[in-house]
This record gives structure tokens, sequence and C-alpha cells, in this order.
């Protein structure tokens, strides 16, 4: 919430010259305040519907999906806040990354319950949440000090790009695939066995399991 505040606060005090078109009128005086804070109360209330939407999807669809549709909107928000030339398209971008952000954040840590077990779950939740509070006040100090807000949302238009490649390799929980198939849960389960170098299962094994679910 930070750094939307700041980064809404550097859009409506700029001068209100955007791409040639002039919004006099619309930002300035008393109305200023009023539509900052209409802005700033979007990305909650795209996190709050977002809530009740993205956990049903990934309980009926999957979670890879539900994270790649997820990272999708919240990329849709970072695009129209980047190219915003108004408080109106601001505001689309802060709800769409409201909306599919907050669900992104969860998924990661539904992903790390469902794939890890024992001492790795721990490390791995831990260094999620250290390098999130990490990149909070960096993001923060940059917003603190750049002249040109844009820029900061150009950067993570970059990033966001990257994570949105980072899903090809993403791979689907076993935890979700086993009600649904169980043959692929057991090629799934040997795809992560493989890569952690851990002796594989097989079919009977995996249907033992869900039999004891």
């Amino acid at each position: 919430m930070y750094i939307a505040r700041r980064r809404l606060e550097a859009f409506l005090t700029q001068p209100t010259e955007y791409h040639g078109l002039r919004m006099a009128g619309i930002l300035d005086g008393r109305s200023n305040e009023y539509i900052k804070s209409i802005l700033q109360s979007l990305i909650a209330l795209g996190s709050c519907i977002g809530f009740f939407i993205f956990p049903y999807y990934a309980d009926n669809k999957g979670r890879k999906i539900t994270m790649v549709v997820a990272w999708g909107f919240f990329t849709v928000g970072v695009v129209f806040t980047a190219l915003a030339n108004g408080p109106w398209m601001a505001g689309i971008g802060q709800f769409l990354m409201g909306f599919g952000g907050n669900a992104a954040i969860t998924l990661d840590f539904s992903f790390i319950n469902e794939q890890c077990s024992g001492k790795a779950r721990q490390y791995f939740s831990i260094g999620v949440q250290m390098f999130f509070a990490i990149s909070e006040c960096l993001v923060g100090y940059v917003l603190y000090w750049m002249q040109n807000w844009r820029y900061t949302v150009y950067i993570m238009l970059g990033a966001t790009v990257l994570v949105n490649i980072s899903h090809y390799f993403l791979i689907e929980t076993p935890k979700y695939m086993m009600s649904k198939d169980l043959p692929k849960t057991v090629e799934l389960f040997n795809r992560i066995a493989k890569i952690n170098r851990r002796p594989e299962v097989t079919y009977d094994e995996v249907l033992e399991v869900y039999e004891k679910e």
C-alpha cells in the first residue's frame, strides 16, 4: 500500500501535461485529494475481489493456470499505469494490479506448501517473505528519490515480464493433480523427484496415499 500511495502521489502532483493532453481542471484544487483517495482505494478493492475469485478458480482449474491468469491481470494493470494519461486510466491499472497481485502472492505460498516438505518448506516460506520485505523497502526508497514516477513503473513492468516468462517452468502442484488424474500425478511426482534427485514413485504408492487422503 505504501508503494501504491507514493506512486499515486507522484502521479497526481506532476504537471498535468501527458502526451499532449491537457488535464487542467481535473486534478486541481480540492478535487486532487478526493481523486487521490479513490485511486488509492482501488488497489485494495481489487485485492478484496480477487481474494474471493481466484481461490475458487485455483481449486477447480489448477494452481498453475490460476497463477498465470493472476499475473496476466497484474501485468495489464502495470501497463495501464505506465501509459496512464489521466486518473481513470491510472485507476483501472491500480485495480487490476490489486486484483491479480494479491492472488499471485497467496498462490506463491500454495505452491510452497504443496510442493515442499519439512525444512525446505520453512526455508522457502521465510525466504519469500524476507525478499518481499526487502523489495518493499527498496522500491519505497527508489520511489521517494526518483523524479519521474513512470521510470519506476517501467522497471516494474520489466520485472513482471520476466516473471510471466518463468511460468513456463512452473510445475502444477501434486495435491491438485491427485484429485484430478492419478497417472499424471505419478508423472508429476517423478518429474519433481528427478529435479530434486530423489527416488521415483510408482502408481501403487501414489494410489495408497490417495486412498489415505
